[in-house]
């Protein structure tokens, strides 16, 4: 039992969207110490039991974890009031409330998912609200909505807002300047300039150096390496990225030293590789880069 656990409490947290502006799936994109959705699962999981992931028709399953439930959307490219239901319904009869989030937000920590539950005291929903937007997905709800969130589905709603219209809703204002830790709580990772941004936060990349994106192909060197990954980051030097590289996946052998003799790095044009960068050559603006197996000292 944490601190910050609320019994008859669990957590829905949504992993299945398409990430189209991102181009890579979100709940994948490494932070210090892991995953974006090892990191929220772990936060969730301090507050609320059981957490429910709901995923994507067809998305890849996360590998299992204790007190962690999954469920998929019924139908695919349908918005997010499916895997509300879906998640709803895993959860009846297992609690009588949920907190919800999405999977990306890096910055939505424990107090953040308590406060929403201690403030549904006396209603149905509580919901955040930030710039003017009351956002139906950084939530609190009794499960006594699940009828009417059934019948929603159903009927081929699509806005999670639906769910409250009529019901004792609370919402809870969130002003722009307010901040837990480093990041805005209410800070989502859409696009690589908002990833970008949230790493600059954790203290990888540079304020001011060049905007680069990163790729990691799947299964780099011929089994070596780890599934295809993502980076965005600020950096200046071929050597800067690869360091940033090495904290976000350090199962790969990118210490200094080793570095050109496993791994290389390659600006890309046209989606194609081509130039291998030594440690010190500058980076430039926009540019993709990739990161491939090596047998040799380029």
């Amino acid at each position: 039992m944490t601190r910050w656990r609320r019994e008859g409490s669990g957590g829905l947290i949504l992993c299945g969207g398409r990430s189209s502006r991102m181009g890579f799936e979100k709940a994948r994109l490494r932070f210090p110490g892991g995953t974006l959705l090892e990191r929220v699962v772990g936060r969730m999981r301090q507050v609320a039991e059981p957490v429910v992931l709901s995923l994507a028709a067809g998305q890849e399953s996360p590998p299992p974890s204790p007190g962690v439930l999954t469920v998929r959307d019924g139908v695919a490219d349908e918005g997010p009031l499916w895997g509300l239901a879906e998640g709803f319904r895993r959860l009846a009869g297992l609690c009588g409330r949920v907190v919800v989030m999405p999977v990306d937000m890096p910055f939505f920590t424990e107090p953040w998912m308590v406060r929403l539950l201690d403030a549904l005291e006396g209603h149905r929903a509580c919901l955040y609200e930030h710039e003017g937007f009351a956002n139906a997905l950084t939530a609190a709800y009794s499960l006594e909505l699940l009828p009417k969130l059934e019948r929603l589905v159903a009927e081929g709603g699509r806005r999670p807002m639906f769910l409250c219209e009529g019901e004792p809703t609370r919402i809870i204002p969130v002003a722009e300047d307010v901040q837990e830790g480093r990041g805005h709580p209410l800070t989502d990772v859409d696009t690589p300039e908002a990833y970008r941004m949230a790493l600059l936060l954790e203290g990888i990349g540079r304020q001011g150096a060049a905007e680069i994106t990163i790729e990691l192909p799947r299964a780099a060197g011929g089994g070596v390496g780890p599934p295809s990954g993502f980076v965005a980051l600020y950096a200046d030097r071929a050597a800067d990225a690869l360091a940033c590289v090495h904290r976000l996946y350090p199962e790969l052998p990118l210490a200094p030293a080793a570095w050109g003799v496993h791994f290389r790095l390659l600006r890309t044009s046209g989606g194609e590789a081509g130039e291998a960068l030594n440690a010190s050559a500058p980076l430039m603006r926009g540019e993709h880069l990739r990161l491939e197996f090596a047998a040799e000292r380029p």
